[in-house]
């Protein structure tokens, strides 16, 4: 339980000074800076993958605590696989991207992973 929370602790860290160099509020401004820092082929700097990986979990994790039900992403769906699908869809959709990340992403795990209608 302690090392869990230290390396938590060590995580959240890394994110927090990397978000400061990539400029805090960048990634969450709008689709074009998310398709500027998160292209997972071209940035060479880990710490920022990092820190749009994590960004991305937090979107999911965000719908999940609001009990959004128009998502469904699969419980072995991971990171990576968020990332990617985040980034296709503001990358297919130039249309959308002076939208807020945080929107396009939800929208992104929307498409990529509807709810069964019941």
């Amino acid at each position: 339980m302690k090392s869990t929370a230290v390396l938590t602790f060590l995580l959240l860290s890394v994110i927090a000074s990397t978000a400061q160099s990539v400029g805090a509020s960048s990634l969450m401004d709008d689709g074009n800076h998310f398709l500027l820092h998160c292209d997972r082929t071209q940035q060479p700097d880990k710490a920022v993958i990092i820190a749009c990986l994590a960004y991305v979990q937090g979107v999911k994790d965000g719908a999940s605590v609001v009990h959004a039900t128009d998502q469904c992403v699969p419980m072995n769906a991971t990171s990576f696989q968020l990332l990617d699908v985040s980034f296709k869809f503001v990358r297919d959709n130039p249309e959308t991207r002076a939208q807020q990340t945080a929107i396009l992403v939800h929208r992104a795990l929307v498409n990529a992973f509807p709810c069964e209608k019941k």
